[in-house]
């Protein structure tokens, strides 16, 4: 699944699925009528969460359940809105049942809050907001299947713009969750800056997409969340039109990683084996998911 948008551009923001990696066929997803997607992508096993803004602007998150292979989608269901704000991050918990939106609010949008929301039938029955940073701003969420949730934030104790991949451990009942640890930081252990982060479905590795220490080059590496023990997957020079921020997603049994950056890529975990899936335009953006 991706999203994909034009920085310069009046377009809307397209987002579509594929059934597999060779096939050229794609199905476009509408957006609710007179909003258009924002761009943030969050897929479980039958279901996706799309982040969406409406009339005028409001912030707003959606879920649709999703038939075997994409063939039947549902209606768009609202699960998460407010009048203001804007949607930084979302994520859904592999069995769906729990949903997170980080969201920025008040004056520059400087105010950050984390939601949990449980899914149901109907959806959205309980919000509760997770305790971050106030100055923080959340550029990356993933759930693992134990219910550990990894946040990539911006604003740490080191500085306003500092970087790092924490990861929080949620209760059973999904419940508040509490600080676990930081699994890493912006120029720390050959990690230059921090560009997108996510976790493994059994919630033991982290991968982070980050530039060398040199800021040369671009790479993703693969992070033990118990010893901090870092491998490197990938390392390629930096391109001119490289962007800010990478998008990473695992698959369901953690063996392949999908990465949307100035492209759309995917890696073996074991092989290293890397192939290109779609390339994206000059000054355009991506989001990915792996449903």
């Amino acid at each position: 699944m991706t999203v994909q948008g034009w920085e310069s551009c009046d377009a809307s923001p397209e987002l579509s699925l594929r059934s597999s990696f060779d096939s050229d066929d794609r199905r476009v997803v509408c957006a609710p009528p007179g909003e258009e997607w924002s761009g943030d992508v969050a897929t479980s096993a039958g279901a996706f969460l799309a982040s969406a803004n409406g009339p005028s602007g409001e912030p707003r998150v959606y879920i649709v359940d999703v038939g075997p292979n994409g063939a039947t989608l549902s209606e768009p269901r609202r699960i998460w809105s407010r009048e203001t704000g804007q949607i930084s991050a979302i994520a859904i918990s592999p069995d769906g049942d729990v949903a997170a939106v980080a969201a920025d609010f008040g004056e520059g949008r400087h105010e950050e809050r984390v939601s949990l929301i449980e899914l149901g039938n109907p959806p959205a029955s309980t919000s509760r907001d997770v305790e971050i940073r106030p100055s923080a701003h959340t550029f990356s969420m993933a759930f693992s299947r134990s219910g550990d949730l990894a946040i990539g934030r911006v604003g740490t104790e080191r500085g306003p713009q500092s970087r790092e991949l924490t990861v929080l451990t949620c209760h059973t009942d999904h419940s508040t969750p509490r600080q676990a640890r930081r699994v890493a930081e912006d120029h720390l252990r050959g990690i230059g800056q921090i560009l997108g982060g996510t976790i493994s479905p059994d919630g033991k590795l982290a991968a982070v997409a980050h530039s060398s220490e040199s800021d040369e080059a671009f790479c993703l590496s693969l992070i033990e969340v118990s010893t901090g023990e870092r491998r490197l997957l990938l390392e390629r020079e930096n391109r001119v039109t490289d962007p800010a921020w990478a998008e990473l997603a695992f698959d369901r049994d953690g063996t392949n990683l999908l990465i949307g950056y100035d492209e759309i890529g995917c890696i073996s975990t074991s092989s290293l084996s890397y192939r290109r899936i779609v390339e994206v335009e000059e000054g355009g953006w991506i989001r990915v998911a792996w449903g």
